[in-house]
Parts: C-alpha cells; structure tokens; sequence
C-alpha cells in the first residue's frame, strides 16, 4: 500500500506492488461504462470516482460520479470535510470541500 493521488486525485492509501525496489500503483483503466455509481447516501465516496468489475473483460476499472453528488474531501491536516463533486479535466469529477 501507498499514499498517492491515482486516478480518484485524493491522496489516499492505494493498493499496489514492489518491483526494482519501487513501489506501484496496480494500473485501474477509466471505464465503467453503464455502471451506476454506488448510492453516495449510503456510503459517502472519499473523492469522485469510485470502482466497478467490468463483466465482459474481467478486470476492475474506475468511474466519476455526477456533478453534484455530495463526497469527502481530504484536507492537508488528514481531515474530512464535506463537499460536492464538481467538473475536472478529462470528463472527470472532482471533491471540492464547501467552504471553498
């Protein structure tokens, strides 16, 4: 595990391995097409993009959730705040906390 920005752009603990004495981040192509998100209400996603199992090529790929769809943002101090997804670069979301 390491600390790092991936594809969520929130510096959180991601799953990876060891190789020549690095550490890496398991390569998670953008997809989940036709996926719904989980119910954010349900479980507040940290960040804006959340993973899914892709069926038909068998592999774990990452989605956004909509513009507007509450989340957890990670401040500098290791703290949550609440926030709300808004439009990032590439079609993507991204957490913005609400007192920004």
């Amino acid at each position: 595990m390491r600390k790092s920005q991936g594809y969520n752009n929130v510096h959180t603990w991601k799953g990876g391995y060891c190789e020549q004495g690095k550490c890496r981040l398991h390569y998670i192509p953008k997809g989940c097409r036709g996926v719904q998100p989980p119910d954010p209400i349900k479980n507040v996603p940290i960040g804006c993009a959340y993973i899914c199992t892709n069926q038909v090529k068998n592999r774990s790929e990452y989605g956004y959730y909509y513009v507007g769809t509450i989340c957890k943002h990670l401040t500098k101090d290791g703290e949550y705040v609440l926030g709300t997804c808004k439009s990032f670069k590439n079609n993507g979301t991204i957490c913005v906390p609400y007192y920004n």
